[in-house]
């Protein structure tokens, strides 16, 4: 490639942030050779994405849905959501017109949240590509599969599959139109790989070296205010254990103020993906990040599924998951307590297993864009 190209990602304003950093991963991977731009309504693309890339925040529809600021606890950004949606829409189009982007990497949601981008992208020549994690969730296959396919194979030029074929073949386990299915390109997981060595990154959060070290986390934290409660509850059963505890910025939940002396509490944590490959046992909503990052660290997994709103892709990619490396699907406080148990024995009578899947997905995507 002898010019710079232009590449736009545009990420849906979903309910956590999963989404959003797979998608600033893939982003900071190809700047340099492209000039990478990320437009989403997550206000968390401001620190999440590298220095060295840009980035447009649209007006998010948490701000614009009045149901969705209720569920804030916070009034809408205008008064009248019509002109909150037409001033997202105009500022959208604006932003594709300044960029003219060579390249559009649309995450999960082809067509934006509301269909926003469907008429944007049957205007432009640029080359499109829709990146799905593998797993689709319940109340997202009219979305993806069916008639809906053949649309997405008429609009896009690839269809990027951020997972290994060996744990979920999309083809054959959703519905898709002949030319969909054809368009499948399997890269394997995108994860960030530990650069740090465990030990240092344990010593800076200053867990004890001979401590078994519990990290629990809900992701961006948005539905998972069980999970971090019964987490809390937890740690006093494990007092030989460190316990840290991330709510997470998209969570609803007052962090508690008596915890056992064991657990730490933490609102967020910028540093959660390293923290998430070196500890020892990862309690977990079980989104895409938060697994991969504590498997490719060999952290054992114990995944508390929400399983609301037709969310059920992490309880599937758990499932699928465990036939080769270590998880353990909780569903009630009493199975959450017990499976911490089991992970932290195993912990001390055997050593970390290995990830058995490809992790060379940002690797792969990375030469996948650039050659085009």
């Amino acid at each position: 490639m002898n010019e710079q190209q232009s590449i736009l990602f545009f990420v849906h304003d979903g309910s956590g942030l999963g989404h959003l950093r797979r998608v600033c991963r893939v982003a900071d991977a190809v700047q340099g050779p492209c000039a990478s731009l990320v437009v989403t309504g997550h206000r968390a693309v401001a620190w999440m994405l590298s220095a060295e890339c840009e980035f447009v925040h649209l007006p998010s529809w948490d701000s614009i849905d009045a149901s969705r600021s209720r569920y804030w606890n916070r009034t809408s950004w205008m008064v009248e959501e019509s002109a909150g949606r037409q001033c997202r829409a105009d500022l959208l189009s604006a932003t594709f017109k300044a960029f003219s982007p060579h390249a559009i990497v649309v995450d999960y949601h082809p067509f934006g949240r509301y269909g926003e981008l469907r008429e944007i992208l049957a205007h432009t020549s640029a080359r499109k590509y829709l990146l799905l994690r593998g797993v689709i969730d319940g109340d997202d296959v009219e979305m993806l599969c069916g008639n809906a396919s053949a649309e997405i194979a008429e609009v896009f030029d690839a269809i990027i599959v951020a997972c290994d074929r060996r744990v979920i073949d999309v083809a054959a386990s959703y519905d898709l139109a002949p030319r969909a299915a054809g368009m499948l390109t399997y890269v394997g997981y995108i994860v960030a790989l530990p650069r740090v060595d465990r030990s240092i990154i344990r010593h800076a959060a200053g867990v004890p070296r001979d401590a078994p070290w519990v990290v629990c986390s809900a992701g961006g934290g948005k539905r998972g205010e069980r999970l971090i409660e019964e987490c809390v509850d937890a740690a006093a059963a494990f007092p030989g254990a460190r316990f840290d505890v991330v709510v997470g910025p998209r969570s609803r939940l007052v962090i508690p103020v008596a915890v056992p002396p064991n657990c730490r509490v933490f609102a967020e944590r910028r540093d959660l993906p390293e923290w998430h490959g070196a500890c020892d046992v990862l309690v977990t909503a079980g989104g895409y990040n938060s697994v991969l990052e504590a498997a490719a660290g060999g952290a054992r997994l114990l995944v508390r599924p929400t399983d609301s709103n037709g969310d059920a892709e992490p309880r599937e990619h758990a499932t699928r998951l465990s036939a080769e490396y270590p998880v353990m699907i909780a569903d009630d406080a009493e199975s959450l307590r017990a499976g911490i148990e089991s992970c932290l024995l195993q912990t001390m009578r055997a050593p970390r297993p290995v990830f058995p899947y490809s992790m060379e997905g940002l690797q792969t995507l990375r030469s996948l864009i650039l050659s085009a």
